[in-house]
C-alpha cells in the first residue's frame, strides 16, 4: 500500500524529530478517507525502533476524521515530550486501533502528557505499554455531540509510573471492555469519571500513591471483575484505596476487600431473593441475606406501597 510504502521508505531516513514525526504523520494521512459505510479499516505498520517524536498544538500524531486506522507499532517504541499527546485518534475516526508497542515520555524523570488519547467510539488499544507520561490512556467522551467513546475495547495494557494509568471521562464514555490491564506506580490507578459505566476483568494495580481505583460519577455502573490490588495501593493523604459509587458492581477477587460502597458478590455475605405478584395485586418478596453465625429468610407482603404483612424465620448454625 501506498503508506506502508511511504513510512518503510521515509522514517529509517529521518535524522530529526520532527522528520520522524513527519514521516508517521504522512502515512497516516495516505489512508484512504471513509464515509459513514465503513467497509474495513486499513492497517499501518511501524518499523522496529524508538523513535523520537515532535508534538504540532500539543500533538505528536494524529489519526484524522474519517481515516481509520489499525496503528500497528511492531514493537516500535514511540517517545512523547512533555505535555503533548503521543497518538490522538480524532472523533470522526471510529473503530481505529492502537497495538502492540510502547509510548513513553522522554525520559524516566517525565510526568506530563498523555500516552494515547481515544475521542472516538469504538476503538481499540491492544498490548501497549505506557509509561512516565501524565495520563497512560485517556478516553475523553464529554456528551458533547462531537466526542465519544463509548464501545472501547482495551486489552493487556500496561502502565508503568504515569500519574493516571487510565482516565476514562464524560456521559459518552460508557459501554466499553477493559481486560487484563497492569498498573505500576503513579498517583491514581484507574480514574473511573465515565456517566453509565464499563465492564473490568482482571486487572493488577501496584504501588499507586492514592487510589488504585476511584470512580466519581455517582450514576456509574461499572463493573469490576477479579480484581487485584497490591497492599502498597492507597493511603497517600488518608485516600481510601479505592473510591467506588452506589451502582458500581464487584465480583470476586482479593480487591473487594477494600470495598464499602457498592455491590459485593465475593465476600461470603450474599443476598438471594425474589418478588412476585399476587392475583388481588400484592406484592410478595422473599430474601436470603447471609451473615456470620446465623442466616435468615425474610418475608413480606404489600399492597399498594404499604406493608401488610412480614415474617422472619432465623436459625443458628
Amino acid at each position: 500500500t501506498i503508506w506502508q510504502q511511504y513510512i518503510d521508505d521515509e522514517l529509517p531516513a529521518a535524522t530529526t524529530d520532527g522528520e520522524r514525526t513527519a514521516a508517521i504523520q504522512g502515512a497516516l494521512d495516505l489512508v484512504p478517507t471513509q464515509g459513514y459505510r465503513l467497509l474495513a479499516v486499513p492497517t499501518l505498520r511501524v518499523p522496529f525502533g524508538t523513535w523520537q517524536l515532535a508534538a504540532a498544538d500539543g500533538v505528536c500524531l494524529r489519526v484524522r476524521d474519517n481515516q481509520p486506522v489499525r496503528l500497528d507499532l511492531d514493537g516500535a517504541a514511540l517517545l512523547v515530550p512533555p505535555s503533548s499527546t503521543g497518538v490522538l485518534v480524532e472523533s470522526g475516526a471510529q473503530h481505529s486501533a492502537i497495538s502492540h508497542g510502547t509510548i513513553a515520555g522522554l525520559d524516566a524523570t517525565q510526568s506530563s502528557g498523555t500516552g494515547v488519547r481515544l475521542e472516538a467510539a469504538c476503538c481499540e488499544v491492544d498490548r501497549v505499554l505506557v509509561r512516565e507520561l501524565g495520563t497512560g490512556l485517556h478516553l475523553y467522551g464529554p456528551a458533547d455531540g462531537i466526542h465519544n467513546t463509548d464501545g472501547a475495547q482495551v486489552t493487556k495494557l500496561r502502565s508503568h509510573y504515569c500519574d493516571v494509568g487510565i482516565h476514562v471521562e464524560g456521559g459518552d464514555a460508557n459501554g466499553g471492555c477493559f481486560v487484563g490491564c497492569v498498573i505500576l506506580g503513579g498517583r491514581i490507578g484507574i480514574l473511573d469519571s465515565s456517566h453509565l459505566g464499563n465492564a473490568h476483568i482482571g486487572h493488577q494495580i501496584h504501588s499507586t500513591a492514592e487510589h488504585a481505583i476511584k470512580c466519581t460519577e455517582p450514576a456509574n455502573h461499572s463493573t469490576y471483575c477479579g480484581t487485584y490490588i497490591e497492599g502498597d495501593c492507597g493511603g497517600a493523604g488518608g485516600t481510601p484505596t479505592v473510591q467506588s459509587q452506589a451502582y458500581v458492581t464487584w465480583v470476586g477477587g482479593q480487591a473487594i476487600a477494600y470495598i464499602t460502597i457498592g455491590d459485593r458478590l465475593g465476600l461470603g455475605i450474599s443476598r438471594i431473593g425474589f418478588r412476585d405478584t399476587l392475583p388481588n395485586g400484592d406484592e410478595v418478596e422473599v430474601s436470603i441475606p447471609r451473615g456470620a453465625g446465623w442466616t435468615a429468610i425474610h418475608m413480606q407482603r404489600t399492597r399498594a406501597g404499604a406493608l401488610v404483612e412480614a415474617h422472619v424465620l432465623r436459625w443458628v448454625d
